[in-house]
């Protein structure tokens, strides 16, 4: 599982260049660019969760720090 909270250069140490071009592409489509996307992301403290087929429960909740695991609950 990959826990992304800003839209910065780190994504792509986390995960392949071909996926993370097109989470960014997704995550910035609602916005007129990539920069107002990280405006908001600033601004709001937003986090994207990206699960892999091997991950479970205990591996996902043992990523979340516990006040992620009672946002998401």
């Amino acid at each position: 599982m990959y826990v992304i909270t800003e839209l910065s250069g780190d994504i792509a140490l986390l995960i392949p260049v071909k996926i993370k071009d097109e989470v960014i592409s997704l995550l910035v489509e609602p916005f007129d660019d990539e920069a107002e996307a990280k405006q908001f992301w600033q601004e709001y403290g937003n986090t994207f969760c990206i699960l892999l087929s091997d991950d479970n429960d205990k591996g996902i909740l043992a990523t979340l720090s516990e006040q992620e695991q009672l946002h998401y609950a």
